[in-house]
């Protein structure tokens, strides 16, 4: 399909659209994107919100070297129909994978900002209604978060006016992580293949919190490490009532930490 503005003064704005898959590309071929009569807007709008199984679109311009909202037009021009249908579809294949990882508790809290009640107090007295009331909560979040937006958010998911959300501290700015290629992470892997033989090693967030922030911001690399091979259901009761390790892996986790130690201080 394609649209055409006439504007007073003005040489005649075209666009074409042309849809691969779930991509859309509009295309201007004169280069005056900013021309667009109410008209063009419209039917603009009804190629923008026709079908909402669209996951991409591409604006291209006529002049390489145009800008549009603050993106380079010139590198928009050398994706085509089918690149962008690519994007969509890694897009979706990606979405696919976040919902089977979020259904595991442990990789589902990996993935995004959570936020727990954890205190709540309020009163002194049990026949006395209280005149004010606070909740702790506990804020595991991503790394680079913005933590004052975090709050923002609370607040209006809260949105009482006599409720106000604030942080405890001003947050910190996080720490680099630690290299993968300093001798001590060299010990970890070859102590975690000769015991678990096959097993993938690889560096991953976790959410639990240590000092390893304190230790990485002065520059000493640091590796949190949970060495007991644990089933979920044991690893869900980490800090709880049940809170355990079975012996078995006690032990493994010994032996693992015992190598990791014995090849990091070797001579």
């Amino acid at each position: 399909m394609s649209g055409v503005t006439r504007l007073p003064g003005h040489p005649v704005t075209r666009f074409s659209v042309t849809r691969f898959g779930s991509a859309v590309e509009i295309a201007f071929d004169d280069g005056a994107m900013n021309l667009l009569s109410s008209e063009a807007l419209q039917e603009l709008r009804h190629v923008l919100t026709g079908r909402p199984g669209d996951r991409v679109t591409i604006f291209k311009s006529g002049r390489p070297n145009i800008f549009a909202a603050g993106a380079d037009m010139a590198e928009m021009q050398r994706f085509t129909p089918f690149d962008a249908y690519e994007f969509a579809r890694l897009g979706q294949e990606a979405e696919k994978a976040g919902a089977l990882l979020a259904e595991d508790p442990v990789l589902n809290a990996q993935l995004r900002t959570a936020a727990a009640l954890t205190i709540l107090q309020g009163g002194f007295r049990n026949n006395v209604i209280p005149s004010e009331g606070h909740a702790t909560f506990n804020v595991r979040a991503l790394p680079d978060e913005d933590m004052a937006a975090i709050v923002a958010q609370m607040q209006a998911a809260g949105a009482e006016p006599a409720v106000t959300f604030a942080l405890e501290g001003q947050p910190k700015v996080a720490p680099p992580v630690s290299p993968a290629d300093t001798a001590l992470y060299a010990a970890l892997e070859a102590a975690a293949r000769s015991m678990a033989p096959g097993a993938l090693v690889t560096p991953f967030m976790s959410t639990g919190a240590t000092v390893g922030a304190a230790l990485r911001r002065a520059g000493i690399p640091t590796y949190g490490i949970l060495p007991f091979p644990l089933e979920l259901s044991d690893e869900l009761r980490m800090h709880g009532d049940e809170e355990r390790v079975p012996l078995p892996a006690l032990g493994w986790g010994t032996e693992y930490l015992y190598r990791t130690l014995a090849a990091a201080t070797a001579p």
